[in-house]
């Protein structure tokens, strides 16, 4: 039946025809499959780029956050001091200058009057406030 319908030169021109539309269709599905990926990949090298940069972001914002809680305590540790050297000396007429004589850092601050305050007074201050806060 296909060598009848070939020897036809009408059904053997309308079927390459159909053959040359049906090959222009699927290069056209191609091209169109083409860039389709081209912009799947192009998106995806995006997405990559974001999550660098949010992951660059964040890995800031924690050291940001690290660094406050270091510098948090320090500063009420320092205020809390200073304070206190402020209540202890309200007559002393140059308090900058008594507050300048304080020597040492870390465990335990001298003042002139011999005023021993101890990082584990201010820390234990420090957690008797968080707990009547809590």
């Amino acid at each position: 039946m296909l060598a009848e319908i070939l020897q036809d030169d009408k059904s053997t021109f309308a079927l390459q025809a159909s053959y040359k539309s049906v090959g222009k269709e699927v290069k056209k599905i191609e091209n169109k499959m083409a860039e389709v990926r081209r912009e799947v990949n192009a998106t995806l090298v995006q997405i990559q780029r974001e999550r660098d940069i949010l992951a660059q972001r964040e890995q800031q914002l924690l050291l940001y956050a690290a660094q406050q809680n270091i510098d948090i305590p320090v500063k009420t540790g320092q205020a809390l001091l200073e304070s206190t050297i402020v209540l202890l000396t309200p007559s002393e007429p140059d308090i900058r200058a008594r507050q300048q004589n304080i020597i040492g850092h870390g465990e335990s601050a001298v003042h002139a009057y011999d005023i021993i305050v101890q990082d584990d007074d201010i820390e234990s201050d420090e957690d008797r406030l968080q707990a009547e806060l809590g």
